[in-house]
Protein backbone atom coordinates (compact mmCIF):
# COMPACT_ATOMS: atom_id res chain seq x y z
CA UNK A 1 0.00 0.00 0.00
CA UNK A 2 2.77 2.45 0.87
CA UNK A 3 4.55 1.68 -2.42
CA UNK A 4 1.34 2.31 -4.37
CA UNK A 5 0.79 5.70 -2.76
CA UNK A 6 4.43 6.68 -3.32
CA UNK A 7 4.17 5.78 -7.01
CA UNK A 8 0.97 7.81 -7.35
CA UNK A 9 2.72 10.81 -5.80
CA UNK A 10 5.63 10.43 -8.23
CA UNK A 11 3.25 10.35 -11.20
CA UNK A 12 1.25 13.34 -9.93
CA UNK A 13 4.42 15.37 -9.69
CA UNK A 14 5.90 14.16 -12.98
CA UNK A 15 2.77 14.93 -14.99
CA UNK A 16 1.73 17.98 -12.94
CA UNK A 17 -1.64 16.52 -11.97
CA UNK A 18 -3.49 17.02 -8.70
CA UNK A 19 -5.26 13.69 -9.21
CA UNK A 20 -4.78 10.71 -11.52
CA UNK A 21 -6.69 7.66 -12.73
CA UNK A 22 -5.80 4.37 -11.05
CA UNK A 23 -6.34 1.01 -12.76
CA UNK A 24 -5.83 -2.31 -10.99
CA UNK A 25 -6.06 -5.79 -12.54
CA UNK A 26 -6.43 -9.10 -10.66
CA UNK A 27 -4.00 -9.03 -7.70
CA UNK A 28 -3.41 -5.37 -8.51
CA UNK A 29 -7.15 -4.76 -8.11
CA UNK A 30 -6.87 -5.50 -4.38
CA UNK A 31 -4.16 -2.85 -4.02
CA UNK A 32 -6.14 -0.50 -6.23
CA UNK A 33 -9.36 -0.82 -4.27
CA UNK A 34 -7.61 -0.32 -0.93
CA UNK A 35 -5.77 2.71 -2.29
CA UNK A 36 -8.98 4.25 -3.64
CA UNK A 37 -10.63 3.62 -0.28
CA UNK A 38 -7.82 5.12 1.81
CA UNK A 39 -6.63 7.92 -0.49
CA UNK A 40 -9.56 9.19 -2.60
CA UNK A 41 -8.03 12.66 -2.54
CA UNK A 42 -5.33 11.43 -4.96
CA UNK A 43 -7.63 9.97 -7.61
CA UNK A 44 -10.04 11.09 -10.30
CA UNK A 45 -11.44 7.56 -10.51
CA UNK A 46 -10.58 3.95 -9.82
CA UNK A 47 -10.85 1.47 -12.71
CA UNK A 48 -11.16 -2.12 -11.53
CA UNK A 49 -10.37 -5.00 -13.90
CA UNK A 50 -11.11 -8.57 -12.72
CA UNK A 51 -11.55 -7.38 -9.15
CA UNK A 52 -10.61 -9.56 -6.19
CA UNK A 53 -13.68 -9.31 -3.95
CA UNK A 54 -13.88 -12.15 -1.42
CA UNK A 55 -10.93 -14.47 -1.89
CA UNK A 56 -12.35 -17.39 0.09
CA UNK A 57 -15.70 -17.34 -1.72
CA UNK A 58 -13.97 -16.75 -5.04
CA UNK A 59 -11.75 -19.81 -4.58
CA UNK A 60 -14.77 -21.89 -3.71
CA UNK A 61 -16.71 -20.77 -6.80
CA UNK A 62 -13.64 -21.29 -9.00
CA UNK A 63 -13.05 -24.79 -7.67
CA UNK A 64 -16.64 -25.94 -8.21
CA UNK A 65 -16.73 -24.41 -11.69
CA UNK A 66 -13.54 -26.28 -12.65
CA UNK A 67 -14.72 -29.61 -11.26
CA UNK A 68 -18.12 -29.26 -12.92
CA UNK A 69 -16.49 -28.45 -16.28
CA UNK A 70 -14.16 -31.47 -15.91
CA UNK A 71 -17.14 -33.75 -15.26
CA UNK A 72 -19.13 -32.29 -18.16
CA UNK A 73 -16.23 -32.99 -20.52
CA UNK A 74 -15.43 -36.32 -18.89
CA UNK A 75 -11.72 -35.74 -18.24
CA UNK A 76 -10.73 -38.44 -15.72
CA UNK A 77 -7.31 -36.97 -14.90
CA UNK A 78 -8.78 -33.57 -14.06
CA UNK A 79 -11.62 -35.08 -12.03
CA UNK A 80 -9.21 -37.25 -10.03
CA UNK A 81 -6.79 -34.41 -9.24
CA UNK A 82 -9.53 -31.97 -8.31
CA UNK A 83 -11.41 -34.46 -6.14
CA UNK A 84 -8.16 -35.31 -4.37
CA UNK A 85 -7.66 -31.73 -3.15
CA UNK A 86 -11.41 -31.38 -2.50
CA UNK A 87 -13.23 -28.10 -2.06
CA UNK A 88 -11.17 -25.51 -0.16
CA UNK A 89 -12.11 -25.47 3.52
CA UNK A 90 -13.76 -22.09 4.16
CA UNK A 91 -12.30 -21.01 0.84
CA UNK A 92 -8.67 -21.61 1.82
CA UNK A 93 -6.46 -24.28 0.30
CA UNK A 94 -4.19 -26.11 2.73
CA UNK A 95 -1.08 -25.47 0.63
CA UNK A 96 0.01 -23.64 -2.55
CA UNK A 97 0.22 -26.91 -4.50
CA UNK A 98 -3.56 -27.23 -4.27
CA UNK A 99 -3.87 -23.79 -5.86
CA UNK A 100 -1.51 -24.88 -8.65
CA UNK A 101 -3.64 -27.96 -9.36
CA UNK A 102 -6.94 -26.09 -9.43
CA UNK A 103 -5.63 -23.18 -11.51
CA UNK A 104 -3.92 -25.56 -13.95
CA UNK A 105 -7.25 -27.17 -14.76
CA UNK A 106 -9.11 -23.86 -14.67
CA UNK A 107 -6.87 -22.67 -17.51
CA UNK A 108 -7.14 -25.95 -19.41
CA UNK A 109 -10.93 -25.92 -19.14
CA UNK A 110 -11.52 -22.34 -20.28
CA UNK A 111 -12.10 -20.42 -17.07
CA UNK A 112 -8.91 -18.34 -17.23
CA UNK A 113 -8.56 -17.19 -20.86
CA UNK A 114 -11.34 -16.73 -23.41
CA UNK A 115 -11.00 -19.36 -26.14
CA UNK A 116 -7.52 -20.36 -24.93
CA UNK A 117 -6.24 -23.24 -22.81
CA UNK A 118 -2.60 -22.18 -22.36
CA UNK A 119 -0.09 -19.32 -22.56
CA UNK A 120 2.09 -20.44 -25.47
CA UNK A 121 0.84 -17.63 -27.70
CA UNK A 122 1.68 -14.96 -25.11
CA UNK A 123 5.14 -16.47 -24.47
CA UNK A 124 5.87 -16.35 -28.22
CA UNK A 125 4.69 -12.74 -28.45
CA UNK A 126 7.02 -11.78 -25.62
CA UNK A 127 9.98 -13.62 -27.13
CA UNK A 128 9.40 -12.00 -30.53
CA UNK A 129 8.87 -8.50 -29.18
CA UNK A 130 11.52 -5.81 -28.83
CA UNK A 131 10.39 -4.84 -25.34
CA UNK A 132 10.78 -8.20 -23.56
CA UNK A 133 13.21 -11.10 -23.40
CA UNK A 134 13.32 -14.72 -22.28
CA UNK A 135 14.72 -13.44 -18.97
CA UNK A 136 11.56 -11.38 -18.49
CA UNK A 137 9.47 -14.56 -18.76
CA UNK A 138 11.60 -16.19 -16.06
CA UNK A 139 11.22 -13.11 -13.86
CA UNK A 140 7.47 -13.19 -14.42
CA UNK A 141 7.28 -16.83 -13.34
CA UNK A 142 9.38 -16.03 -10.29
CA UNK A 143 6.96 -13.24 -9.44
CA UNK A 144 4.03 -15.62 -9.77
CA UNK A 145 5.68 -17.99 -7.31
CA UNK A 146 6.06 -15.09 -4.87
CA UNK A 147 2.36 -14.31 -5.26
CA UNK A 148 1.44 -17.89 -4.40
CA UNK A 149 3.49 -17.65 -1.21
CA UNK A 150 1.31 -14.68 -0.24
CA UNK A 151 -1.87 -16.79 -0.38
CA UNK A 152 -2.36 -16.67 3.40
CA UNK A 153 -2.75 -12.89 3.48
CA UNK A 154 -4.66 -12.77 0.18
CA UNK A 155 -7.02 -15.46 1.45
CA UNK A 156 -8.25 -13.19 4.22
CA UNK A 157 -9.55 -10.49 1.88
CA UNK A 158 -13.29 -9.85 2.02
CA UNK A 159 -14.16 -6.44 0.61
CA UNK A 160 -17.88 -7.02 1.22
CA UNK A 161 -16.97 -6.37 4.86
CA UNK A 162 -13.79 -4.29 4.62
CA UNK A 163 -14.64 -1.75 1.90
CA UNK A 164 -18.32 -0.84 1.77
CA UNK A 165 -17.96 2.64 0.27
CA UNK A 166 -15.46 4.60 -1.83
CA UNK A 167 -15.45 8.36 -2.23
CA UNK A 168 -14.38 8.44 -5.92
CA UNK A 169 -16.05 7.10 -9.07
CA UNK A 170 -15.43 3.36 -9.53
CA UNK A 171 -15.69 1.53 -12.86
CA UNK A 172 -15.75 -2.26 -12.63
CA UNK A 173 -14.71 -4.22 -15.73
CA UNK A 174 -15.23 -7.99 -15.84
CA UNK A 175 -14.94 -10.77 -18.43
CA UNK A 176 -18.10 -12.80 -18.79
CA UNK A 177 -16.23 -16.13 -18.60
CA UNK A 178 -13.83 -15.25 -15.78
CA UNK A 179 -13.65 -17.83 -13.00
CA UNK A 180 -10.21 -16.81 -11.77
CA UNK A 181 -11.76 -13.85 -10.02
CA UNK A 182 -15.36 -15.02 -10.53
CA UNK A 183 -17.47 -12.48 -12.37
CA UNK A 184 -20.67 -13.19 -10.35
CA UNK A 185 -18.89 -11.93 -7.21
CA UNK A 186 -17.68 -8.78 -8.97
CA UNK A 187 -21.18 -7.99 -10.21
CA UNK A 188 -22.65 -8.50 -6.73
CA UNK A 189 -19.99 -6.30 -5.15
CA UNK A 190 -20.54 -3.52 -7.70
CA UNK A 191 -24.24 -3.55 -6.83
CA UNK A 192 -23.53 -3.27 -3.10
CA UNK A 193 -20.64 -0.78 -3.07
CA UNK A 194 -21.60 2.80 -2.17
CA UNK A 195 -20.00 5.83 -3.80
CA UNK A 196 -20.57 8.92 -5.95
CA UNK A 197 -20.61 6.78 -9.11
CA UNK A 198 -20.38 2.99 -9.44
CA UNK A 199 -20.43 1.35 -12.90
CA UNK A 200 -20.19 -2.27 -13.96
CA UNK A 201 -19.31 -3.41 -17.49
CA UNK A 202 -19.06 -7.01 -18.65
CA UNK A 203 -17.08 -7.94 -21.75
CA UNK A 204 -18.83 -10.77 -23.58
CA UNK A 205 -15.78 -12.34 -25.25
CA UNK A 206 -13.38 -12.11 -22.34
CA UNK A 207 -12.33 -14.06 -19.31
CA UNK A 208 -9.73 -12.86 -16.78
CA UNK A 209 -7.95 -10.28 -18.98
CA UNK A 210 -10.33 -8.14 -21.09
CA UNK A 211 -7.50 -5.72 -21.97
CA UNK A 212 -5.79 -8.52 -23.94
CA UNK A 213 -8.86 -10.46 -25.07
CA UNK A 214 -10.86 -7.48 -26.40
CA UNK A 215 -8.21 -4.73 -26.60
CA UNK A 216 -10.02 -2.36 -28.95
CA UNK A 217 -13.25 -2.46 -26.95
CA UNK A 218 -11.29 -2.13 -23.73
CA UNK A 219 -9.35 0.93 -24.90
CA UNK A 220 -12.50 2.57 -26.20
CA UNK A 221 -14.16 2.06 -22.83
CA UNK A 222 -11.22 3.69 -21.05
CA UNK A 223 -11.69 6.74 -23.29
CA UNK A 224 -15.40 6.69 -22.44
CA UNK A 225 -14.60 6.57 -18.73
CA UNK A 226 -12.32 9.59 -19.03
CA UNK A 227 -15.00 11.54 -20.88
CA UNK A 228 -17.63 10.65 -18.27
CA UNK A 229 -15.38 11.73 -15.40
CA UNK A 230 -13.92 14.86 -17.02
CA UNK A 231 -17.18 16.41 -18.23
CA UNK A 232 -18.56 16.99 -14.72
CA UNK A 233 -15.17 18.42 -13.72
CA UNK A 234 -15.24 20.84 -16.64
CA UNK A 235 -18.75 21.93 -15.67
CA UNK A 236 -17.52 22.85 -12.19
CA UNK A 237 -14.94 25.33 -13.52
Amino acid sequence: MTDTKELIDVLRERFDQEKIYLLGHSWGSALGLLTAHRHPELLKAYISVSQIVHTAKGQELSYHFTLQRARERNIPEAIAELEKIKAPIQGNYTNPEDVHVQRKWLLALGGERYGKTGYTDIALEILLSREYSAMDILKYLKGMELSFRMMESIGKMNFFLDVKAIAVPVFFIAGKDDFNTPTPLIKEYAQRLAGPHISYKEFEKSSHSPMYEQPEEFNNYLIEIKERVEKPLEAQK
